[in-house]
C-alpha cells in the first residue's frame, strides 16, 4: 500500500461504513475499563461489546478511502474466514511502558490522548476477543498533536527522509536534567584502557585525558567479514552501518565512537578476551549506545542516515480536517521480531547503557533509566516525561517508575531483595536469542553478571548466582532444549532454548525454607571449595525430611582423583536429601497444554492424595513415562495454603556421576508430611555433571 508524506495528506472522501465508524468520536470518549483485567473480563462474555467490521473472510477494504487503507494495515494476519474484526481504543501512554499492562486508575491519565487499535477475535468459536498487553505493541491510528491540543502525547508525524536529530538532543538534555546517576554515563578505571574511533581523524585513538563523551555502537555482524585494526590505525572502507554510525556521532557533535570491530584487535585472541571482561564498563561509560535494530547485517546502513536504506512509510489519513498518523510498532514489538533483538551478544550492549538510541526502518525510539519515548508520539508536554527519576521512584508507591522507566529491557530500580527477579528477568531474554559460537554460550552474558554483582556480591559459578544457587538449578525449559557442548548439564549455558528462572513464592526471601544441601566444586590443586551451604531447619512435625538430614549421608566419598576434568568441565559434588518414587502421570488434574509445562497430575502417596506438577519441559518428558522409580534431588521447598511444595531435580545416574534431565515439583498437603516416607528420603552425596 502506498501511503503520502503524513504532513501534506489531502482531505479524502470516506466510504459509507468508515463514515458510520464516528472514529473521532470514539476517540474522545473515555475508556469504559480501567485495568487491562477488566477488559479481559468484557471480552470473555464475548465479542458483541465491541465494535465489529465484520468477519476476515467476508469484509472488504476499498482503496479509494484513506480510512479503510489504514484499518486493512493495523488488522493482524488473521488464522481462519471466521474471526471478527474489532476496533478498540487505548491510551497513547501505553505505547511507551515496556512490558507493563494498561492502568488508567491514576490521577492524570485522562490527560493523554487515545489511539484506535484493531484486533481479532478468537478463531475456536468462543467469539472471545484475542487480547493481551501485546496489543499495544503493532501500529495504532492517534491524532496528531496539533489536532489534539487538549491532551498530551498525542501523534507526531515521522520524517521519512532524515533523522530527527534536534528531537534526540532534547530526550538528552531532558535525561541529562532530570534523572539521576542511573541515566549517566558510568567512569571507571577500566575506561582508559579503551580504543575509541576519533570521528574527524578516523583514527584508532586512546581516549584523552580530561573529561570526553563517547557514543557506543550496537549492531549485527552478519556474515560481513571486517578489516582488523591496532591502536593508530587509519580507517579504510568500513560497512555502511559503521559509516552512518560515524556520521549520526557528528551529527549530535561528539567526536568518539566505540565499535567493537574496530575498537578490538579481531586479529589478536588476548585483546578479545579482556575487552569482553570490560563490556560493563564500555557500555556504562557510553555517553549514548546507538542500536541499530532493522539491520541483519553490518553493510546494512542505519535507516534515514542511509539514503539507500528503505523505511516504512507513516500510516495517514484526514477525517473531517483532523489528520490520524499511525504510531508504527512499539519499541517492544520491535526488539521481539528485529534481527538485532535476537542475536545474544546485542542484549548485554543495551541492558548495561544507561541510554539507548534505537534507529529502525518505522521510527526511532529512545529509552534510558527515567523514561522511554518513540518518534511518533509527541512528549513535549507528557507530565510523565518531564518528572524527576527521584520523585518517579517515590511516587505512587514507585508506580510511575515502573510505568515510565520500567522498560522492555530494563528496570530502574536495582535494590538486593529484588536480585531473584532481576537475574531471572534477564536470563530469559538471553535464552531466546542465539549466537554463532556455542562456547560463547557465558561470554555474551558475562556483562549482564558483572552488572547483577552489585546484587550478588558471592559472584556467579557458570552463570548461577552462589547465594541463590539451589533456585539457579531449577531453571526450566519452555520446550525441549538442544545441548550445547563445553558446559554442565546443570547449568543453563549448557542448553539452547527459551527458558524461566524458579522463584519462591516470595522472591525477596528465598531462604525462608531451607533444606539440607552442601555444595562443592573442584578448585585448582586438587581441593573442594564451598559454593553454596545452606542450614538445615526442622519445619514441620514428622517430617521425613528433616529426619533425614539428621542421618549420616550414603554414597562415596568424594575423590577428586577420579574426577581430573572435574574444574574444567564444572562438575559439582553434592550432599542433598535425594527421594526415589515413580512419577504418576495417568490423572491429569487440569487442562495439559501441548508443550506440557506446568501440567499437573493427581498423584497418590499411600492413600494421600498429592500432585505432582512439571516445571521444565525437556527430552526426559517429550513423552510421559510409565511408573518406574526415578532419583530426584531437592533442591528447594515452600509453603502456601496449607500445601508444601517440593522442587526436585530429576538426576539420571551413570556409574557414581549423574546428569540433570528435568524439574518437576511434589506439591503435598503440610498436614502430612509423614507420607514422604514414601519417597524414601535419603541424604546422599551426588556428583552432577
Amino acid at each position: 500500500m502506498r501511503f503520502g508524506n503524513p504532513a501534506h495528506v489531502p482531505e479524502q472522501n470516506l466510504c459509507k461504513r468508515c463514515q458510520d465508524l464516528n472514529i473521532l468520536e470514539l476517540l474522545s470518549k473515555d475508556l469504559p475499563w480501567k485495568l487491562t483485567s477488566e477488559l479481559n473480563a468484557r471480552a470473555q462474555k464475548g465479542t458483541n461489546t465491541f465494535q465489529s467490521l465484520g468477519k476476515t473472510g467476508s469484509t472488504e477494504f476499498w482503496n479509494n478511502c484513506p480510512l479503510c487503507l489504514c484499518l486493512f494495515a493495523l488488522t493482524p494476519s488473521p488464522r481462519s474466514p471466521d474471526q471478527d474484526i474489532l476496533i478498540l481504543t487505548d491510551w497513547s501512554m501505553n505505547r511507551v511502558t515496556g512490558e507493563t499492562d494498561t492502568v488508567t486508575d491514576l490521577e492524570g491519565w485522562d490527560q493523554f490522548s487515545k489511539c484506535l487499535l484493531v484486533t481479532l477475535s478468537d478463531d475456536d468459536g468462543s467469539r472471545n476477543l484475542e487480547f493481551s498487553t501485546k496489543i499495544h505493541r503493532g501500529d495504532a491510528l492517534c491524532l496528531v498533536q496539533e489536532d489534539d491540543i487538549d491532551h498530551c502525547l498525542a501523534g507526531r508525524v515521522v520524517e521519512p527522509h532524515h533523522v530527527n536529530i534536534e528531537m534526540i538532543k532534547n530526550w538528552l538534555s531532558t535525561c541529562d536534567q532530570l534523572h539521576t546517576s542511573k541515566c549517566h554515563p558510568t567512569w571507571t578505571q577500566e575506561l582508559p584502557d579503551l580504543k575509541l574511533v576519533n570521528i574527524t581523524t578516523r583514527t584508532i585513538v586512546k581516549p584523552p585525558a580530561n573529561p570526553f563523551d563517547y557514543l557506543a555502537l550496537s549492531y549485527v555482524w552478519g556474515e560481513v567479514n571486517q578489516q582488523a585494526y591496532q591502536l593508530g590505525s587509519k580507517l579504510a572502507k568500513v560497512p555502511d552501518t559503521i559509516e552512518d554510525a560515524i556520521e549520526f556521532t557528528r551529527q549530535l557533535g561528539k567526536q568518539y565512537l566505540w565499535v567493537d570491530s574496530l575498537c578490538i584487535d579481531q586479529s589478536d585472541d588476548k585483546d578479545k578476551e579482556r575487552q569482553i571482561l570490560k563490556m560493563q564498563e564500555i557500555y556504562s561509560g557510553a555517553y549514548v549506545t546507538i542500536i541499530a535494530l532493522s539491520g541483519t547485517s553490518a553493510n546494512d546502513g542505519l535507516p534515514r542516515l542511509n539514503q539507500n536504506k528503505k523505511i516504512f512509510p507513516q500510516l495517514t489519513c484526514r477525517i473531517n480536517s483532523k489528520r490520524l498518523v499511525g504510531l508504527m510498532p512499539t519499541l517492544s514489538q520491535q526488539i521481539w521480531r528485529a534481527p538485532w533483538g535476537r542475536r545474544a551478544w546485542t542484549l548485554q550492549e543495551a541492558l548495561l547503557s544507561p541510554r539507548c538510541v534505537y534507529i529502525s526502518d518505522h521510527q526511532l525510539y529512545f529509552e534510558c533509566n527515567g523514561m522511554q519515548a518513540c518518534e511518533s508520539l509527541n512528549d513535549t508536554n507528557s507530565w510523565p516525561h518531564h518528572l524527576r527519576l527521584s520523585s518517579n521512584i517515590h511516587s505512587q508507591g514507585g508506580w510511575l517508575a515502573s510505568k515510565v522507566g520500567d522498560g522492555c529491557l530494563r528496570v530502574p530500580i536495582d535494590n538486593p531483595s529484588h536480585r531473584m527477579e532481576r537475574y531471572g528477568s534477564k536470563l530469559t531474554l538471553y535464552s531466546y536469542r542465539s549466537m554463532s559460537h556455542a562456547s560463547d554460550g557465558l561470554n555474551a552474558f558475562s556483562g549482564i553478571l558483572q552488572f547483577l554483582k552489585t546484587m550478588y556480591t558471592k559472584d556467579f559459578f557458570f552463570g548461577l548466582p552462589i547465594e541463590d544457587f539451589q533456585w539457579g538449578l531449577l531453571w526450566r525449559s519452555q520446550y525441549p532444549p538442544t545441548r550445547r557442548p563445553g558446559f554442565p548439564t546443570w547449568s543453563w549455558a549448557g542448553w539452547e532454548g527459551g527458558l524461566w528462572p524458579a522463584y519462591p513464592f516470595d522472591f525477596t526471601m528465598p531462604h525462608k525454607y531451607p533444606l539440607h544441601i552442601r555444595v562443592w566444586r573442584a578448585a585448582q590443586g586438587g581441593d573442594l571449595t564451598p559454593v553454596f551451604m545452606t542450614p538445615h531447619l526442622d519445619l514441620y512435625k514428622r517430617d521425613p525430611v528433616a529426619k533425614a538430614a539428621l542421618q549420616k549421608s550414603e554414597g562415596f566419598e568424594f575423590d577428586l582423583s577420579k574426577y581430573p576434568d572435574a574444574e574444567k568441565d564444572g562438575y559439582l559434588f553434592i550432599e542433598a536429601i535425594m527421594l526415589r518414587f515413580s512419577p504418576d502421570y495417568r490423572q491429569p488434574h487440569d487442562y495439559v497444554p501441548q508443550s506440557g509445562q506446568y501440567a499437573t497430575f493427581t498423584c497418590f502417596l499411600g492413600s494421600v492424595r498429592c500432585a505432582l506438577r512439571i516445571m521444565s519441559v525437556d527430552s526426559e518428558l517429550s513423552e510421559y513415562r510409565g511408573l518406574e522409580k526415578q532419583d530426584f534431588i531437592l533442591l528447594a521447598r515452600d509453603y502456601t495454603k496449607g500445601l508444601v511444595f517440593h522442587y526436585l531435580l530429576l538426576v539420571n545416574f551413570d556409574g557414581d556421576v549423574a546428569r540433570r534431565e528435568t524439574v518437576l515439583e511434589l506439591i503435598v498437603p503440610a498436614s502430612r508430611l509423614d507420607i514422604l516416607q514414601e519417597c524414601d528420603p535419603i541424604k546422599r552425596r551426588v556428583v552432577l555433571t
